[in-house]
């Protein structure tokens, strides 16, 4: 199986202070869909094999929703699938502004960052662990968030490729602090935690775990990870 070696990244440009809602997600996913022209097929499969970030520079947390200082934001996207990608590349290149909330933001410069194959990433995004037969969140202190992780990987490399992968060659941990955050999306508060992780894999499955996220729901911008 031939991965992408690396991801978009867009600089994005506002006015300094603009703020975007904590709901930015429901407004990035369907711009992002909007470029993958393929009829509908990466949208309705069971997995989309796609992950996205969006941090802003100098962030500034408001009860309203998420600012920038000074009006820089980064945007993060990679996929298991070239083809994908290189849409959403040429739709981001040629798109003037993206509104979220009420911000009007303006890709300024659309480039490609190599991925890596490390011991340790950070998260650009959340990770979340949801319970299937119950509900609620798995946490990092429980051994289930970590299985949860694997299986999410492998089964998403099953699905691409129809090679099984046992879930027990991947090793996940976060390392050292680890921050809790409700995120919302589609009127839903989702328990997800960023910070420094850890993973363990083979060389192509760290590939892999960088174009599609870790963990649950990762084509709404969760589990990237840099």
């Amino acid at each position: 199986m031939v991965l992408p070696k690396s991801r978009i990244v867009t600089v994005m440009l506002s006015k300094p202070g603009a703020r975007i809602p904590w709901c930015w997600r429901d407004y990035v996913q369907p711009w992002l869909y909007g470029f993958i022209d393929d009829g509908g097929r990466v949208h309705t499969a069971k997995y989309s094999l796609f992950t996205f970030s969006f941090l802003p520079v100098g962030p500034v947390f408001t009860p309203e929703g998420l600012g920038s200082q000074n009006g820089v934001w980064v945007f993060r996207f990679a996929s298991a699938l070239p083809w994908v990608l290189e849409m959403v590349s040429r739709g981001v290149q040629k798109s003037r502004t993206v509104k979220i909330g009420n911000a009007v933001l303006k890709p300024a410069v659309v480039t490609e960052e190599p991925l890596s194959r490390r011991a340790t990433y950070q998260t650009g995004a959340p990770v979340l662990a949801a319970k299937l037969k119950e509900r609620g969140f798995w946490t990092p202190r429980e051994r289930e968030f970590a299985d949860a992780v694997a299986r999410s990987l492998t089964n998403r490399w099953a699905y691409l490729t129809g090679n099984e992968v046992s879930p027990e060659s991947i090793r996940f941990e976060f390392l050292g602090s680890v921050r809790q955050k409700l995120v919302q999306y589609r009127g839903r508060n989702l328990l997800a935690f960023s910070g420094i992780v850890r993973l363990g894999a083979p060389d192509e499955m760290l590939t892999f775990a960088q174009c599609v996220g870790l963990g649950q729901k990762p084509s709404c911008g969760f589990g990237f990870i840099i």
